[in-house]
This record gives C-alpha cells, structure tokens and sequence, in this order.
C-alpha cells in the first residue's frame, strides 16, 4: 500500500502495466484475507468478508479507471463485494457512479440504484453526498421521495469543508473540492478515512 498509494489518487486513467501490478497485489489480500487486511481495519471490523468486499470493490475501481473499460468486469467485482457483504455501501455506490460512466442505463435504472445505495448507506455518509453532487452536475431530479435527496440548501457540506484538504483529490476527483463528483474508494483512502467514514456526516 505504500508503494502504490500515490497511483489511487486523482482519478486518473490507469495504464494496464499499473492496473494490473494493482489488481495483483489486490489478489494477493484477497488470497491472504483476513490477515492481510489486519494493518488497515480496525480489529473490532475486521472479519474475512469485511476484507474481501474492500478488495473486491478496490479491483472493480481499478478496472473502472484502465484506458480501455470493461464495464462487465467492474460490475462483477462490485456483485463480488456485494455476495460477501450484502448492501455494502461503498460497492452500492460505485455501481451508482458505474451506471453513469458506462452511459447506457435508464435514468430510472439509475434512480433505483442510487436507493439501493441509500439504503446501504444512510444519507448522512460521504459517498452519498458523492454520488448527490453526481446527479447535481447533470441537472438530474433525484428519485422521488428519497430519504437521500438533496435537501433545499445549496451550501456546501460542513463536513466537506471540514475534510477537504485532508482527503485525497481521488475522493474528489477535482482540484476544488466544492464540485466534488465522485469518491475513491481505494484503500489508500481507507487509510485516511476508514474511522470518517464512521463518523463523517453530511447534514
């Protein structure tokens, strides 16, 4: 992790030598899991299927960023994370950002999984203030009567500003923090923000 922290972050296109020395070393946790998980989550968490949805949804992120994108793969690793951890909010909500980038869902496609992330996650977690922001920059109405749509306020979160300069730009994916559209969720910044995503809220 610390040989590659620097590769997760800023959203960038993945060259397939990175991408697969990535995936390799991702293979590496899932065929040592738990233990290989042991420095990073906290021991009251940490449980095989807590590692191998982590690792599955890390492999899915850098599929998703590789030069040439194969949405079926990324979709079946999310699907992997979601088989050991069911409603596990971070593959919830990358399968939200997976259906925007890939282009060919219905809005209503994309409506339901978005509450399928907002049920995995609650509305107050990060990665649905993310996933807000997404549907914010295209002008798209939020599903109707949902616990996670945005609120009248415009501000920008508290919790955000709070936390902008300590997350990385890959959980951005902007050099201004107040437009942030998507979150990585690498395990470099899980070394950042496993305890916030805990305890960071977005009013």
């Amino acid at each position: 992790m610390e040989e590659s922290v620097e590769l997760y972050y800023g959203g960038k296109v993945l060259t397939e030598a990175v991408a697969s020395s990535l995936v390799a070393k991702l293979q590496g946790i899932i065929a040592n899991s738990p233990t290989s998980c042991s420095d990073w989550i906290p021991s009251q968490d940490l449980s095989n299927e807590t590692c191998l949805a982590y690792a599955y949804t890390d492999i899915g992120y850098i599929y998703r960023q590789r030069s040439a994108v194969d949405y079926a793969t990324v979709k079946d690793y999310y699907d992997r994370a979601l088989a050991v951890v069911p409603n596990f909010c971070l593959a919830e909500s990358y399968l939200v950002e997976l259906f925007i980038k890939e282009g060919v869902k219905s809005k209503a496609d994309i409506d339901a999984q978005f509450e399928a992330a907002c049920s995995a996650c609650g509305n107050a977690h990060l990665d649905m203030e993310i996933l807000r922001n997404e549907y914010d920059k295209r002008e798209w109405a939020f599903p109707a009567n949902s616990a996670c749509k945005r609120q009248a306020s415009t501000t920008p979160s508290p919790s955000l500003k709070e936390y902008g300069s300590a997350i990385p730009d890959s959980a951005t994916r902007s050099s201004d923090w107040k437009s942030a559209s998507t979150l990585s969720s690498l395990l470099s910044v899980y070394l950042l923000s496993f305890v916030g995503r805990n305890t960071i809220v977005v009013p």
